[in-house]
């Protein structure tokens, strides 16, 4: 009977971490490292926050993100990594406290899935998440516009005191 409940719980925890499967997106587990290399490219961290049970996850994951991580021109600008908003796993914040996918799913709000957020190495947003599959059709755009907006937010917070914007 014990072995029985442990399979059965071990199993529900598989589930609930998302596995990541070929040509997924890596799930995040470490944010401080992450978003510091993100910003070391002079881009931002983007999160998607997912759920197992979410087929527009899927879509955006499949349809966006992993062609737009695969693309030599955005591959080496920004750091994608997802998290599952129930998740047990293991995941190091921003601060390099240990704490788990879903608890920083709670903590930043996320309600809905799939949020694809957008930070810098601090920690903050820097621009307005994208919550939904929206229009299909415009989503492209949509992800390029907040990218495009996150690095001017970035490179204005790293410059140097003095620095006049594009110079």
């Amino acid at each position: 009977m014990r072995s029985w409940i442990a399979v059965c719980i071990l199993s529900w925890a598989w589930l609930l971490a998302g596995p990541v499967r070929a040509g997924d997106v890596p799930m995040s587990t470490d944010l401080q490292a992450e978003s510091a290399h993100a910003v070391a490219l002079k881009g931002p961290l983007i999160i998607v926050f997912t759920s197992p049970t979410c087929h527009y996850c899927e879509i955006v994951k499949r349809d966006y993100l992993l062609p737009m991580m695969k693309n030599p021109e955005s591959a080496h600008t920004v750091v994608i990594r997802q998290i599952v908003t129930g998740s047990g796993a293991r995941l190091k914040d921003f601060q390099g406290h240990v704490t788990t996918q879903a608890a920083f799913a709670a903590f930043q709000g996320v309600s809905l899935t799939p949020t694809v957020a957008f930070f810098d190495d601090r920690g903050k947003e820097v621009v307005k998440p994208i919550v939904g599959l929206l229009n299909p059709d415009y989503y492209y755009g949509y992800l390029e516009d907040a990218i495009a907006e996150a690095r001017k937010q970035i490179a204005a917070r790293h410059a140097p005191v003095g620095a006049r914007p594009g110079s």
